[in-house]
């Protein structure tokens, strides 16, 4: 009789918790709505933003991100001479989380690519940044005649025995970590929320106006805080296991750091594509932490444009070479 009253009361208190957080995830999405197009592929939705013509390049955002984060700061640099692919990875932003539990880097890599090779992307230049640096690696391990270059921005490349994520392990747990997602989702305090924020752009100080123009409270609606965790619990081996393939990549790289990244610092991420992948090329940048795109956009832009060129005189090599066969 107790245990049945006790699992009563759990599901009603489950209920209120679910009806409140899903309130508030609609008035965030009333407040941050898609600013691109929402399409299926494989009966999965997810949002992709285009502007500009040209060589295709497709930008992967990071962690606790959206597809802002690469529109606010780059898209209009680089849209003045390349065809530009925006997407909210896979349970974040407006796209859906994948089916069945896929939550790997491979995962979403795979599913990227093949949603954007049906919408028409060709051998894009693929610019990652944090874990999208690792999905790009992802994609480019997987399928390296589909990618021009890759341009790794503060790029997660290396597994490091430092990391830890507690907030990741937690909230991915199966019922406690969806118990404790809408909870968040509730009450989701502004000062906790600024700290994050801070955290994330240190020793730089965040734009004033980040947390409005980036959408930064679509990633605390319940199923995002999930799928956000999910991505990040086992993102170290998920990395040691990418990492052993770096030396099979033959195309451009660039890698593009702030000399004072601590989020994901350079001694350590710079050094391991670099000697897994000798030929990758590296821009430091000083006086930056783990969001460079926001101080030195057009850097970033000069570094697409000349992997840009690096691919070109890559392509041309290769036909005069099939030329003298």
């Amino acid at each position: 009789m107790l245990l049945g009253l006790s699992l009563l009361s759990l599901l009603a208190l489950y209920g209120v918790l679910f009806l409140l957080a899903e309130r508030r995830a609609a008035k965030i999405e009333r407040t941050y709505p898609p600013v691109g197009t929402i399409l299926t592929h494989r009966g999965t939705r997810f949002h992709i933003y285009e502007r500009g013509q040209g060589p295709d390049v497709v930008l992967i955002h990071g962690a606790s991100g959206n597809m802002r984060d690469m529109i606010n700061t780059l898209v209009d640099g680089l849209s003045s001479s390349f065809r530009v692919i925006v997407i909210d990875r896979p349970g974040l932003g407006y796209s859906d989380p994948l089916p069945n539990g896929a939550y790997r880097i491979a995962d979403q890599a795979e599913f990227i690519r093949s949603a954007l090779a049906d919408y028409g992307v060709k051998r894009p230049i693929v610019l990652g940044h944090s874990l999208g640096g690792a999905v790009s690696l992802a994609w480019a391990t997987q399928a390296p005649e589909t990618v021009r270059a890759l341009v790794l921005l503060s790029a997660v490349t290396t597994p490091w025995i430092k990391y830890h994520n507690v907030y990741a392990w937690w909230h991915a747990l199966p019922v406690i970590g969806h118990m404790s997602a809408l909870i968040v989702n509730i009450i989701a305090y502004d000062t906790i929320i600024q700290g994050n924020i801070d955290g994330t752009f240190a020793p730089n100080s965040a734009p004033k106006t980040f947390r409005q123009d980036m959408g930064v409270d679509l990633v605390l609606r319940w199923r995002s805080i999930v799928a956000n965790a999910r991505h990040r619990k086992y993102l170290v081996q998920q990395v040691t296991e990418l990492s052993r393939q770096y030396s099979t990549l033959k195309m451009p790289i660039h890698a593009v750091s702030g000399d004072v990244d601590t989020a994901v610092p350079h001694q350590l991420h710079i050094t391991g594509i670099k000697n897994a992948a000798p030929h990758a090329q590296i821009h430091m940048l000083q006086g930056l932490g783990h969001m460079p795109h926001y101080f030195a956009a057009d850097k970033v832009v000069k570094t697409v444009a000349q992997a840009h060129q690096d691919a070109m005189l890559a392509e041309n090599a290769g036909k005069a070479h099939a030329k003298t066969i």
